[in-house]
């Protein structure tokens, strides 16, 4: 659902900060920074935990709303 939202992460030597799509982190585990041109290690595990949280947290919201209309 929000693979093509913007993300942005963060350089930790030069605090420079790339925008990258969820569906981009979820398939790469390093970039290089735009700012200083260092390899920046992305966490995958922590992002896409995150984003399945997200996720079944829209999937809730709509089924409540989906109940909602129903009960109206």
């Amino acid at each position: 659902m929000f693979e093509k939202t913007e993300v942005g992460v963060t350089c930790p030597k030069c605090s420079h900060k790339t925008d990258k799509t969820i569906a981009w982190l979820k398939t790469h585990d390093k970039m290089v920074c735009g700012g200083c041109g260092s390899t920046v290690d992305i966490d995958n595990k922590e992002w896409i935990s995150g984003f399945k949280k997200a996720d079944a947290a829209m999937a809730k919201f709509r089924k409540g709303l989906k109940s909602f209309g129903k009960r109206r």
